[in-house]
């Protein structure tokens, strides 16, 4: 399977076959330069500050490493239990909340749907959407709203008053073209409200590049600032901005591995597993404790961010 695209707009140095030496930023355009590596991908940096993976992948990759994820994933009680778990995507809800109480609402990148199931209990007449087959599968089991499809190549015929993208723009080769879409789907004066792990968060700050959410399957690496100029950048109106997730047990595992072997699937369930007692316990009250003070710095691990469609 070949991962790369068939066309990599790549400034070559005069050196016939030499590597690389600047990239144009995905986002911006801008000249980006190599500033490091982790198991065999190489990590850019532009002057925008946006980092990102070179070479992108191709759609074609992308679709069956997605099919392979969904088999995997979902295949697993743990995994389904913690996306059905009731806090999953509450503090998405409470932040869609401050800008909206009702209408019609697309989440892009769905997979199973645990936001539109969250959405329509909190009234919102919600649908999603996803190029996961078994991750929509998963969901359509029990009855949710959602459709494979890639919104980019498949009509959806409708507008809405509501577009999310929670955790999706980190894996999309070409990010642009997918928030312009997004905006094409909205109706006037629509909110867009989108997620993304924290590049200049607390994970970031204590572990650098051996987080293990810097990885072949996140393509795509913002701050707050550049996520704010990368949806303005499409027309969208800047709205507000909040971040949230803080996991010791997480960082503590990571600062451990350091890099010294990919982490496998079954690490991941272990961990989701840990995670989902912590939320379930009493000691979900310091973790939002530390979240809201990191907060204040928008330290958190997540960037979220609203933005209209003026």
């Amino acid at each position: 399977m070949n991962r790369l695209q068939p066309t990599n707009e790549i400034l070559m140095s005069a050196i016939p076959f030499a590597p690389p030496v600047n990239i144009a930023c995905p986002v911006c355009c801008g000249v980006s330069k190599l500033v490091f590596t982790k198991f065999s991908e190489e990590y850019f940096r532009c002057s925008c500050g946006f980092f990102f993976i070179w070479p992108r992948p191709c759609a074609e990759y992308l679709q069956n490493l997605y099919r392979k994820y969904g088999e995997e994933y979902w295949s697993d009680e743990r995994m389904v239990k913690f996306t059905r778990s009731p806090s999953k995507s509450l503090r998405e809800i409470r932040f869609l909340r401050r800008f909206s109480s009702a209408g019609k609402l697309l989440d892009i990148g769905c997979s199973t749907g645990s936001f539109v199931r969250a959405a329509l209990d909190a009234g919102f007449d919600a649908e999603g959407v996803d190029i996961s087959a078994p991750a929509v599968a998963c969901g359509t089991k029990s009855g949710l709203p959602l459709r494979c499809l890639d919104i980019l190549n498949d009509g959806l015929g409708n507008q809405y008053d509501m577009v999310t993208m929670w955790a999706t723009l980190e894996h999309l080769p070409d990010p642009i073209r997918h928030l312009r879409r997004a905006r094409e789907l909205l109706k006037p004066g629509g909110l867009l409200l989108v997620s993304v792990p924290n590049f200049a968060g607390i994970t970031q700050k204590v572990i650098g590049k051996w987080d293990r959410y810097v990885g072949a399957g996140h393509l795509n690496y913002f701050t707050p600032s550049v996520l704010r100029s990368t949806l303005e950048s499409c027309g969208l109106s800047y709205r507000a901005t909040t971040t949230y997730g803080f996991n010791p047990i997480v960082i503590a595992r990571d600062l451990r591995n350091r890099g010294q072997r990919e982490l496998a699937i079954s690490d991941l369930y272990g961990d989701l597993g840990l995670t989902l007692q912590v939320k379930e316990s009493p000691l979900i009250h310091l973790q939002r404790t530390a979240e809201a003070l990191l907060n204040l710095g928008s330290l958190g691990d997540v960037v979220a961010m609203c933005a209209s469609n003026e």
